[in-house]
């Protein structure tokens, strides 16, 4: 008698678990709204416009969204085009992780999923700063 493995379970996408499309939104909403009124990187949208700032929104939710397992739209650059540049350093990495973060726990994401997505912008600084 031979005995077969378990079928192995797979996990949700985690667009799936942090909640989808609108919940992706809300946390990018807050979190870009943080950032342009920081102290350390605001400057870097100081001058948008609030089109600008939609069209940011948008293609930040999108390029989430694709990364993080829900429908791929995201039609922007590649993390290193769009950055080029740009001159930032760690201090202004930070301030953005800082941003992130807070608009996560306003978005109530549980720690898991925080740290899960923590991770994930993680992995961008080396394209990203410096």
């Amino acid at each position: 008698m031979t005995t077969s493995p378990a079928p192995s379970v797979k996990q949700a996408s985690l667009y799936e678990r942090v909640g989808g499309y609108e919940a992706i939104y809300r946390m990018a909403a807050n979190g870009l709204r943080r950032a342009m009124q920081d102290p350390v990187i605001g400057r870097y949208w100081q001058h948008m416009s609030e089109s600008s700032f939609k069209r940011e929104h948008i293609n930040f939710v999108d390029f989430l969204v694709a990364q993080w397992g829900g429908p791929d739209n995201y039609r922007g650059r590649d993390m290193i085009t769009t950055h080029r540049g740009m001159g930032i350093t760690d201090e202004h990495w930070d301030a953005l992780m800082n941003c992130i973060e807070a608009g996560q726990v306003a978005a109530s994401v549980p720690d898991d999923l925080a740290q899960e997505i923590k991770a994930f912008f993680r992995k961008f600084k080396p394209v990203v700063a410096g």
